[in-house]
């Protein structure tokens, strides 16, 4: 067992809803948008778009007949979503597992579903962004012509940037993702990573894709302790 502990060599963060609760600021502002357009989302629609971005979320607006371009929506969600950014809170436990995260010496990099600049707001109400190895949002994912989450393509990008800036070789199985989501932690599972289902609630219902689940600060600490040595 101690040897399987001491191979995680980095961790990726998700953010919304992993450093930063967002969700319902997230689902505001799509909603906003979208019902000045005379379309009217239902709970069921947010079932199904828990952990998706907004560029996936255009695609499915796009279909009950939203009648902007991408680029308008995303502009639109993201001029109300900064005019509302000091609502944004921090998730409690967050920090403490970064900072534990960084005394083991494990790089730190997030991986977001979110459109750049919303990143960006995120991680200034948190004061990471400059702590972090780097930040992918899905702008940068599909400027590069990668699929967004639930693929894999976005957390091994995100390996290969870890890779090339530091010029080691990470593999998979030596990384950590930690997601609120359940589309987020198929994301982290398919790229062969250790994905850690932080779920927002305790009788939230655990991906069937977790390899570790937590649901507070506490068990947090203790899922990432379980995986690296004290």
């Amino acid at each position: 067992m101690g040897n399987i502990m001491q191979k995680f060599k980095a961790v990726f963060w998700d953010i919304d809803g992993v450093i930063v609760i967002s969700e319902p600021l997230h689902v505001e502002k799509i909603n906003k948008t979208a019902l000045k357009y005379a379309i009217e989302n239902t709970q069921e629609d947010w079932d199904q778009w828990h952990g998706i971005g907004d560029h996936r979320i255009y695609q499915e607006l796009s279909e009950k007949g939203l009648p902007i371009s991408e680029e308008q929506f995303i502009d639109e969600c993201l001029d109300y979503y900064t005019a509302n950014q000091s609502r944004l809170e921090v998730r409690e436990g967050f920090k403490e597992a970064f900072n534990f995260c960084a005394a083991k010496n494990l790089s730190q990099a997030t991986v977001s579903s979110g459109v750049a600049e919303q990143v960006l707001a995120n991680l200034d109400t948190a004061n990471v962004r400059t702590k972090m190895a780097f930040n992918l949002s899905a702008s940068d994912v599909i400027a590069k012509g990668l699929a967004t989450k639930p693929s894999p393509d976005p957390y091994l990008e995100a390996l290969r940037m870890l890779n090339t800036q530091t010029g080691a070789m990470i593999t998979p199985q030596e990384c950590i993702v930690v997601e609120d989501s359940g589309s987020g932690v198929k994301a982290g599972k398919s790229a062969g990573m250790h994905s850690i289902h932080w779920r927002p609630e305790q009788s939230d219902t655990v991906s069937e894709n977790e390899d570790s689940t937590a649901y507070d600060a506490p068990s947090l600490k203790q899922a990432l302790q379980r995986l690296i040595p004290c």
